[in-house]
């Protein structure tokens, strides 16, 4: 059994397994997927660890307008310049770069950053830091929260928080990998954080309505 989970968690999470499985053949999982190549490809390159404390405005304005934390927004470009407008661009560069790439612990980097960046809320921070570290870092944003909460993991991490520290980021990291360690073992190959997220994502949105439209075919 994968650590930090309890059996009724353990059971919740292979519950929508299957589901799962049958879902990634789709279309709809496709274009994510690819999104999600693109999304790497880019941030490879703009955030590499020699390629960071180079940016631009205008690549950090490709990075910041392309967040699912910003999805909200109708006027992307306007958070991007809010984000721009409200920091130094050296501040932003260097700042970015300790997130990274520093050599603090991810607890001190993240806390750090959230202290001196102003206008990049935690969803925003941490979908930067788990498409340049897929292995080691995941989203924390409304979705991720409430899936959480439907698995039963609202008993030992603050899903009812948006801001939250380092130290809960770290909580909220290793029980991601317990749910990817969890879906390696039934299968899934070698998932990321990432790949974790997506899962949760698919618990949220489109199990309900999967199970929706099949009690509507029984009636």
């Amino acid at each position: 059994m994968s650590a930090h989970l309890d059996p009724p968690q353990v059971h919740r999470i292979e519950g929508y397994f299957e589901q799962f499985r049958e879902f990634l053949k789709t279309d709809k999982a496709k274009a994510w997927d690819q999104e999600r190549r693109d999304r790497t490809r880019l941030y490879e390159k703009l955030l590499a660890k020699d390629a960071v404390d180079k940016l631009t405005e205008v690549e950090l304005g490709q990075v910041l307008q392309g967040l699912w934390a910003n999805a909200g927004w109708t006027n992307k470009t306007y958070v991007a310049n809010r984000v721009l407008e409200s920091n130094d661009l050296s501040l932003l560069r260097s700042e970015l770069k300790n997130l990274l790439w520093g050599e603090g612990s991810l607890e001190e980097r993240y806390d750090r950053f959230r202290r001196a960046v102003k206008g990049l809320g935690p969803a925003g921070v941490t979908e930067i830091m788990a498409f340049v570290h897929p292995n080691e870092c995941g989203l924390w944003n409304e979705r991720t929260r409430e899936a959480l909460r439907i698995l039963g993991l609202d008993k030992t991490l603050p899903v009812g928080k948006y801001k939250i520290t380092g130290e809960e980021y770290v909580r909220f990291n290793q029980a991601l990998r317990s749910i990817g360690n969890l879906m390696k073992e039934r299968g899934f190959p070698d998932p990321s954080l990432l790949d974790v997220d997506f899962y949760l994502y698919f618990i949220l949105t489109v199990a309900p309505l999967e199970v929706a439209k099949r009690e509507e075919d029984e009636d």
